[in-house]
């Protein structure tokens, strides 16, 4: 009779002992008998609140052995059965709290913002399962405007402006002049003109004397 008490202890004890908590998202149902009931460990009823989840969200487990594997599935809906998109899984060695990193590149873009329902199985001893639920917002940020794009300056292609010329006191236009130089072959032949026709009037001068 001791024996066999002592096997159903065992067996009861056994997957107690290899339990684990998840805790982010919060499970929908911890109960160590349950656990290894899937999916979801005997929690079949969605939680009255939900987590949003981002593209940057980790979950967070309590593990209660000495080695285990976290495995995190997702399913989309208020309520899924199924959990076909692994987003996530951990190799553990010792008693503890571990954050598991999540990849969602293999969620559709039309799910990004959708309610959906974490699994999470961890096997040590055996399989046990835990869900919690959550509000995905995986959309991405909207991209900076490149520096690239920016409109250039206007230039302007108008003619330069002319400056009318000025007028003269008598009402005429001033005009420029050409400029002679003041010494050189011209001026010298000017002077020498004018020489001559002196000397040729002293010249006649005493026959209109006479």
């Amino acid at each position: 009779m001791l024996v066999v008490v002592a096997l159903v202890l065992t067996a009861v004890a056994g997957p107690a002992a290899a339990h684990f908590s998840l805790t982010v998202p919060p499970t929908r149902l911890f109960d160590e008998l349950e656990e290894i009931n899937a999916p979801c460990g005997g929690g079949n009823t969605p939680s009255a609140t939900r987590t949003v989840f981002t593209k940057d969200s980790k979950v967070t487990i309590k593990f209660a052995d000495k080695q285990g594997t976290a495995s995190v599935f997702l399913g989309i809906g208020e309520n899924p059965t199924t959990f076909p998109i692994k987003v996530g899984e951990l190799t553990m060695s010792k008693f503890g709290d571990y954050d598991i990193p999540l990849d969602f590149s293999s969620v559709p873009a039309a799910n990004a913002k959708s309610p959906a329902t974490i699994q999470v199985i961890v096997n040590s001893d055996g399989a046990l399962y835990q869900c919690g639920d959550v509000t995905l917002n995986l959309a991405t940020a909207t991209p900076a405007s490149s520096s690239s794009s920016a409109v250039p300056p206007k230039t302007s292609s108008a003619p330069a402006a002319t400056t009318a010329p000025a007028k003269t006191t008598d009402g005429g236009y001033a005009t420029s002049k050409p400029s002679y130089p003041t010494d050189g072959p011209i001026l010298s032949g000017a002077k020498s003109t004018g020489a001559s026709a002196v000397l040729a009037g002293l010249a006649l001068l005493p026959l209109a004397l006479l």
